[in-house]
């Protein structure tokens, strides 16, 4: 084998093993899609994007609790590096109330 090969598989070797080790503290003790204030900006132009209430049902969310239900009850991911499971599936929720087609099979219009 060359010694630039052997190079390669070593250095791609060593990115796998960083990734996989379970004991660097790099996972996250809290969801990505925090819970943080959010500023709503009234203006005169009236412009706002179409889905700008997207943050006050995030904000319901977690005032409700349901990220932490989510994360107690489903028990999917074995390491959060980032991502929680309530991550996920907020994501999912999110989508579909926003119109989005990202992960939902549309029926075929032509």
């Amino acid at each position: 084998m060359k010694p630039i090969f052997r190079s390669w598989f070593r250095t791609r070797k060593s990115r796998i093993q960083r990734r996989l080790d379970h004991t660097r503290d790099t996972a996250t003790f809290r969801p990505v899609l925090s819970g943080r204030p959010m500023d709503y900006d009234v203006s005169h132009r009236h412009r706002a994007i179409a889905h700008g209430g997207i943050g006050a049902i995030h904000m319901l969310a977690h005032q409700l609790g349901l990220p932490q239900a989510i994360d107690q009850r489903l028990h999917l991911l074995k390491v959060h590096l980032p991502y929680h499971e309530s991550d996920h599936v907020l994501n999912i929720a999110y989508n579909a109330l926003c119109h989005g087609s990202g992960w939902i099979a549309q029926p075929d219009t032509k």
